[in-house]
């Protein structure tokens, strides 16, 4: 897309690759496209940042627009609306995603020359649109329309306020897109759109005193608002009435700025400071709680190298991602930078992290004044009024070093090595050295102001001005070489003139352009125009560039500086700089009205040397007209274009500017030709000391990587070994499961033996089954089949009955339809006559009505014609009145005309006695200005020796004043002492009470110990007889499956019996499975009673050891229980002793301190001349011994205390430290006031002596 105004016709020169910078006085200015995708106002364009790969897009403003003063997003992300300034403001709306625009939204009636806040409607098929000084109307835009369907002023009509920020955000309801909120200055109001017009809710904050409203946002899905103010306050508005302030809003005085909804979770706010505060929703009933804050600006100091320690950081903008994420926020500050601050992922409780990423890079957060580029290097070098120099990559697109300073920087240079700089500060001319990641100061020099500086083309020499002077050095040796002089003001811009850099160029604020030879240090050409003011020079071998106040561009030979060889207007604005690409042949300007313009000076040199031919050759019929050489103008910043440079190889143009933006653009030109690769030099320059600091670092790095080597083998082999174990156990454990799984298996076999015989012998039995199901189906539906046939042919008959019937009621309802045409078409035939006969009617009336229009049309035409020869003959009477008035004004303008050249000769001669008065003027002012600059050195000496004689009088005044005040301290110290001693007694009785109540809580607590022994010691027996019913059930398992198992195995033998086919082997088996199970009966019951009689009786004794297993196990236990508690009561026993003691040890203390503080204000007082007696502090002292024998009584009687009479006692004893510690610093005071009064006053008596005299030094 195409960023400046190019002819149709005409190949784009440059187009805009990079922007590092942001304006950050657009409301909303920063806004989230997509997860990954922010957007940005940079001067006249919207920059579309990708933060995953780093690329940049831009979208232009329109031709008419004179700057950007708001943003906004829809919920959808679909549409972009920006807000354009201009005498006629509008609203363009863009595509975020392809960027194109949509919509331009523009109404002429709406009082204002912009729009200072915007607002989509959660559909985003609405826009709010608040304008503003002086009208203030407030615009409800129908996008898809693109309509504004209703306009109503906010602000009170009756009392207008002159106030240019009296509104400040407007929004529409994200649940009722036909409501809009407006907020500012003591302005909080509700509007509905009803009716086709938007009309006032008589809601708001009601009676409330109205404050500086800065923000509010909507909280969804409820009707909620948050409002922020200026002094802190976040107050709640809910159904559109004031509910009351939140109470953890800050209230702290500083401001709250902007405001965003958190999803459906709550909001976030910032404002003054860089504090963000994130609030949630809560359940209690303050509804919000505030979880995490911090502050943009601490961080900012302590990270970044940009922000002096003075500055302060307010919070501008936020934006959120779009959901579902909600994760990420932009936050846009006053100092021009751009964050982002994850809030999912951020660390709050680590202060020395940084929780919030810089987008894109750090950009300069004022004015920029001085731009360099490098020959050897791919770099760049910016300076600004924010003292901060930076140095950009412009291949990387990124901020190398950046270096702040505690003064500002007029101007920069950098060495086409890369190695070296030139700054420029108000006291001196600094020369770095340029490091890694670090720039120092090598060498300074006495150039005060110097505003321009430049190095050579070659490096060899360095040149600055000041004032009206230029030095040159010789850069290898800083050896100065001499001085250029002979402008008579102030130099605005310096230039080494190719092709070698013994000739330099200068132009000044004097109308003068000069060329100097550095062979011989003077000057070899000169241009002079004293009315111009020239701000920028260049040149090449044959034509010298200069632009000053007089919005043109002039072009002059190096051969003949004085002669102008042409002149090519710029129209509407002042050139601010120039720069030139030699092999492209283009001239690079930078205007005040924020644009870079591109102009051929091919085509202007061809010009000039065809004019010169014509004029050689005596053609007087060539014209000489002005050829127009600019070929294209792209808007760059918001405000002048400050500097514009080009880069060695002519393929790259930086351009900054007043708002703080530095733009990088790629030359596109077509007769560039095919880019050459550059090879750019990598050597860098670093510190003897940091190179041994470095090399010390990486011989400790690498005794460190071989400790770590010697203990990664040593960790790996201990590894190794516990691996192997591991594996051996492994192996174990495998064999282990091997078998345990063969045996599952082979017992699974068993079970799948069984099942099949069991599946064989069910499979048999459901074939036989199915078998007789078939049957008896089959002969079912025979019957149903037979059944069905019958009925078949008796449907036939009925059919073909009903057919005959049906064959015959078709014959009579045709007759009858028959019959009814006839009659309808007889009937038709009777209306269409009758219609006939109507039109016939209606034509006749209008021809008789066409009659009477043409007899009307007759009688007008004739009256308008006598009205038209009328006017005609009046307006002839006027037109030759007025051809008398031209021919008397021709003849006066003919005589003024006489006039004018007698004035313009009188004019001239009066220029010429000016311009020497000036210089008269001049050199007075030069005078008046070092004498002003004496009277204010005398004066501000003056005005110190003023300021320490009034301190010594009001420090005099301060310590008798303060004298009065111990005198009355005096008092309220014995008082309160006096209070102390009257509230120990009282502490001393809530002591005893409290370990009375103690005694009674140990009581009850033995209590519930024994009730609580006795639960244990039941709970324990049911659990003994819970695991004696557990062993029986098992026993009975156990039974039940080996009965199990003697089936299985009967079951088994049976069914091998069954299957085999031998008689014979049958009987045998017969025989043996019979004595296996039956022969020995009668010792198998023998057996097995027995076998019952020992499990009986081991049964018993079983449960007798276990019975008394369990005895012992819980008296083992009961034992240790009672040990420790016992252990337990001497722990607490002994802390309770301890505590006692030190409490007591305190209470003594305390008493000792006060006593001592009793007898310093007594021996005080006895020093004091007009003090009062100091008897009376010793009572108070006496009494104290009482509560505090009393303190100690209670100390030892006690032998439990309650630890919150404990804690009670301690802060206490806490508070009366700290009162003893404030008694000592009043005393201190006044034994300094006694010290003072005790001696000599000045002038009193034959003592006194005046003050010594004030020394000029001081």
């Amino acid at each position: 897309m195409a960023s400046g105004n190019t002819a149709p016709d005409k190949p784009q020169m440059i187009s805009r690759r990079f922007v590092m910078g942001v304006q950050h006085d657009v409301k909303n200015g920063c806004q989230f496209i997509d997860e990954n995708t922010v957007a940005w106002t940079a001067g006249k364009n919207v920059v579309v940042y990708n933060m995953q790969y780093a690329t940049q897009k831009f979208i232009p403003a329109s031709d008419t627009c004179e700057a950007l003063t708001a943003m906004a997003i829809s919920n959808n992300r679909r549409s972009l609306a920006v807000a354009e300034m201009s005498e006629t403001p509008a609203i363009a709306v863009y595509d975020p995603q392809t960027r194109r625009r949509k919509r331009f939204l523009q109404v002429p009636e709406i009082g204002s020359r912009e729009y200072v806040s915007l607002g989509f409607s959660a559909d985003g098929r609405y826009l709010a649109a608040q304008g503003g000084f002086p009208e203030w109307n407030l615009v409800l835009w129908s996008v898809e329309k693109t309509k504004a369907v209703a306009m109503i002023p906010s602000n009170d009509r009756t009392n207008p306020s002159q106030d240019r920020r009296l509104i400040n955000q407007c929004t529409i309801s994200p649940k009722d897109p036909t409501v809009m909120c407006v907020s500012g200055n003591g302005i909080f109001k509700f509007f509905k759109y009803q009716d086709n017009q938007l009309k006032l809710l008589a809601s708001g904050l009601g009676k409330s005193e109205p404050m500086n409203y800065l923000a509010h946002v909507w909280l969804p899905p409820d009707d909620r608002i948050i409002v922020s103010t200026d002094n802190g306050d976040l107050l709640l508005v809910e159904n559109f009435e004031y509910r009351h302030q939140l109470p953890l809003s800050p209230s702290d005085g500083i401001s709250i700025d902007t405001l965003i909804a958190h999803g459906t979770k709550g909001f976030i706010c910032g404002g003054d400071m860089g504090t963000i505060s994130i609030y949630e929703k809560s359940e209690d009933k303050e509804l919000f709680r505030r979880v995490k804050t911090h502050n943009v600006g601490a961080e900012r100091k302590d990270s970044d190298s940009l922000v002096a320690a003075d500055d302060t950081v307010k919070i501008l903008g936020f934006s959120i991602t779009p959901p579902p994420s909600d994760e990420c926020i932009s936050i846009m500050t006053s100092n021009r930078q751009l964050y982002v601050l994850n809030l999912s992922q951020a660390d709050y409780s680590k202060a020395e992290d940084r929780i919030c990423d810089v987008v894109c890079q750090p950009f300069h957060a004022a004015a920029v004044t001085g731009l360099d580029v490098c020959i050897r290097k791919p770099l760049l070098v910016t300076c600004g009024k924010d003292r901060n120099v930076i140095l950009w990559n412009y291949v990387t697109n990124t901020a190398e070093v950046t270096k702040h300073f505690s003064t500002e920087v007029l101007s920069v240079a950098i060495h086409p090595s890369g190695l070296h700089l030139l700054l420029g500060f108000p006291d001196k001319l600094r020369f770095m050295n340029i490091y890694g990641d670090d720039i120092r100061e090598f060498r300074s020099f006495s150039i005060r102001s110097c505003s321009e500086c430049r190095f050579s083309n070659g490096g060899q020499f360095f040149a600055a001005m000041h004032s009206t002077i230029i030095h040159v050095y010789y850069t290898y040796t800083c050896e100065l070489l001499g001085h250029l002089r002979g402008h008579g003001g102030k130099i605005r811009s310096i230039y080494f003139a190719p092709p070698d850099d013994t000739r330099l160029l200068s132009a000044g604020i004097d109308g003068a352009v000069y060329e100097f030879s550095l062979a011989e240090f003077h000057k070899v050409h000169d241009h002079n125009c004293k009315s111009i003011s020239y701000n920028a020079v260049t040149g090449d071998d044959t034509t010298v560039w200069i632009a000053g106040n007089d919005r043109k561009i002039r072009q002059l030979s190096r051969i003949h500086l004085d002669q102008v060889q042409d002149e090519h207007d710029l129209r509407n604005c002042n050139a601010a700089c120039l720069a030139q690409a030699l092999g492209l042949k283009l001239l690079f300007a930078g205007c005040e009205d924020g644009t870079l313009r591109v102009y051929n000076t091919f085509l202007a040199e061809k010009t000039v040397m065809e004019r010169a031919q014509h004029e050689k050759a005596g053609d007087t019929t060539h014209t000489g007209g002005r050829t127009e050489i600019m070929i294209e103008s792209h808007p760059a910043n918001a405000g002048a274009v400050s500097r514009v440079a080009v880069s060695f190889d002519e393929s790259v143009v930086a351009s900054v500017g007043e708002d703080g933006v530095l733009t990088l653009w790629d030359v596109v030109a077509p007769h560039r030709g095919q880019r050459k690769e550059v090879q750019f030099a990598e050597e860098i320059l670093i510190d003897k000391k940091d190179l041994e600091e470095r090399n010390r670092a990486i011989a400790d790095l690498h005794e460190k990587v071989a400790e770590l080597k010697q203990r990664m083998e040593h960790q790996q082999h201990k590894r190794e070994m516990k691996h192997e174990e591991t594996l051996a156990e492994l192996k174990e454990k495998f064999a282990e499961g091997r078998a345990k799984q063969k045996q599952l298996l082979d017992k699974l076999l068993g079970e799948k033996s069984e099942q099949a015989i069991r599946f064989t012998d069910a499979l048999g039995d459901m074939e036989e089954k199915h078998r007789q199901d078939l049957q008896r189906i089959d002969h079912e539906y025979t019957a149903k089949i037979k059944t069905l046939e019958d009925q078949a042919a008796k449907l036939e008959e009925g059919i073909a009955k009903q057919i005959k019937d049906h064959e015959e009621q078709k014959q009579l309802a045709a007759d009858a339809a028959a019959q009814a045409a006839e009659d309808a078409a007889r009937s038709y035939a009777q209306q269409l006559r009758e219609a006939d006969e109507q039109i016939d009617a209606l034509q006749r009336q209008k021809k008789r009505a066409a009659e009477e229009a043409e007899e009307i049309t007759r009688e007008i035409e004739s009256e308008t014609d006598m009205e038209i020869m009328e006017l005609k003959e009046r307006y002839e009477q006027r037109m030759k009145a007025e051809q008398d008035q031209s021919s008397h004004l021709k003849t006066e303008n003919a005589m003024m005309l006489g006039k004018e050249t007698v004035v313009k000769a009188d004019l001239d001669a009066k220029k010429e006695d000016i311009a020497s008065k000036k210089n008269d003027q001049a050199q007075l002012q030069l005078q008046i200005y070092n004498n002003e600059r004496d009277i204010e050195a005398l004066q501000h000496e003056l005005a110190e020796r003023v300021d320490t004689i009034a301190d010594k009088v009001k420090r005099i005044y301060d310590l008798q004043k303060k004298n009065e005040e111990l005198g009355k301290f005096r008092f309220v110290l014995e008082y309160k002492i006096s209070e102390l001693n009257e509230q120990i007694a009282p502490r001393n009785e809530e002591i005893e009470a409290a370990n009375a109540k103690y005694a009674e809580m140990e009581f009850e607590a033995a209590k519930y110990l024994r009730s609580n022994d006795e639960l244990v010691l039941s709970i324990r027996g049911l659990k003994l007889k819970l695991d004696g019913q557990q062993r029986e059930m098992e026993k009975l398992r156990k039974q039940l499956s080996d009965a199990h198992e003697f089936q299985a195995q009967l079951y088994t033998e049976l069914t091998e019996l069954h299957e085999e086919p031998n008689p014979r082997q049958v009987k045998e088996k017969t025989k043996a499975l019979y004595y296996r199970h039956t022969a020995p009966q009668g010792s198998s019951a023998a057996a097995s009673s027995s076998t019952k009689r020992a499990s009986t009786a081991g049964g018993k004794s079983a449960t007798t050891d276990d019975a008394q297993r369990d005895y012992n196990r819980t008296r083992d236990y009961m034992e240790r229980t009672v040990s420790g508690l016992k252990k337990k009561l001497i722990k607490d026993s002994e802390t309770n002793r301890a505590d006692r003691s030190r409490i007591t040890g305190e209470s003594v203390t305390l008493i000792k301190e006060i006593n001592e503080l009793r007898k310093e204000i007594g021996r005080l007082k006895q020093q004091m001349p007009d003090g009062a007696p100091a008897g009376g502090a010793t009572a108070p002292g006496a009494s104290t011994v009482g509560p505090s024998g009393t303190l100690g009584a209670t100390g030892a009687s006690s032998v439990h205390q309650d630890p919150s009479v404990l804690a009670a006692t301690q802060k206490e004893i806490e508070t009366n430290r700290v009162e003893i510690q404030k008694m000592r610093t009043k005393i201190e005071e006044l034994e300094k006031s006694i010290q003072i009064r005790s001696q000599p006053r000045p002038g009193s008596g034959a003592a006194g002596r005046q003050l010594p005299p004030i020394s000029v030094s001081r």
